[in-house]
């Protein structure tokens, strides 16, 4: 385990990146990548990385946890370990990257180089496009967990939540980074992926962790393209359910 004191920090024009020794070039590539997505989403749906925001290279959740985590926080946060520790350590597995959306000091963190080269995740494989470049992959992995930080005050369903970050990372890319096999897994009521059902779902269960992301993708690419305006106001600000009614009433009549 990497101690969080042993983190550098690599100061940029947009969030600092901290990163262990040895982890430089993809420290480099996160800076860059929040460059990108700043433009990206910005352009897009007017969003904004949050001031405070921070970005880690993740080789172990550990030292990302001590060290990002704020003071006010840090208590709660080992008292309640043996509720969280099991889930993190399954997720961490599975997972490329992560956000932790800490009040005015979101944290975005996104696995090195090395470390996705010795990870496979088999529903990342069936979600998305291969993509063989693995520093092309962290800018797409970065650019996600970065969409979220930029969303995370809007508090969102988790259908959305997810579908902009997935479509940020085709905008960032300028072509389709979702496999189209998954569109038969999308529910067609995005209501049943709210945001409890999204944290009841364990981390080993796949296919329902499949079901989450198509559904999220399909409809928010659908609003995307079709009803653009309507996904604009729903990113504007915090989204009432009447406004996300009326715009996936908008995509069923399309």
């Amino acid at each position: 385990m990497t101690a969080s004191s042993d983190l550098r920090r690599l100061d940029t024009d947009g969030p600092p990146v901290f990163f262990p020794a040895g982890e430089e070039d993809s420290a480099r590539i996160l800076a860059a990548a929040a460059r990108r997505s700043a433009r990206v989403v910005g352009e897009r749906w007017g969003l904004s990385i949050p001031n405070g925001c921070r970005m880690y290279v993740l080789t172990d959740w550990e030292g990302f946890l001590a060290h990002s985590t704020p003071r006010r926080a840090r208590l709660l946060l080992r008292m309640a370990r043996p509720l969280w520790r099991g889930r993190v350590e399954r997720t961490f597995d599975l997972a490329g990257g992560w956000t932790v959306a800490w009040k005015g000091r979101p944290a975005v963190a996104v696995k090195s180089v090395d470390q996705l080269a010795k990870s496979r995740s088999s529903i990342g494989e069936r979600l998305f496009e291969p993509v063989p470049d693995l520093a092309e992959k962290v800018l797409h992995l970065a650019c996600h967990e970065l969409t979220h930080a930029c969303t995370a005050h809007l508090r969102l369903p988790a259908w959305l939540n997810e579908g902009v970050a997935m479509r940020a990372v085709d905008h960032l890319a300028g072509s389709e980074t979702i496999r189209a096999s998954t569109r038969s897994l999308a529910h067609a009521d995005p209501g049943e992926t709210d945001r409890r059902a999204y944290r009841r779902v364990r981390p080993e269960d796949h296919e329902s962790l499949l079901r989450l992301y198509a559904t999220g993708y399909w409809v928010t690419r659908r609003l995307d393209e079709h009803a653009p305006e309507l996904l604009g106001e729903l990113l504007a600000r915090r989204p009432r359910r009447s406004a996300i009614a009326r715009a996936l009433r908008a995509v069923r009549r399309d």
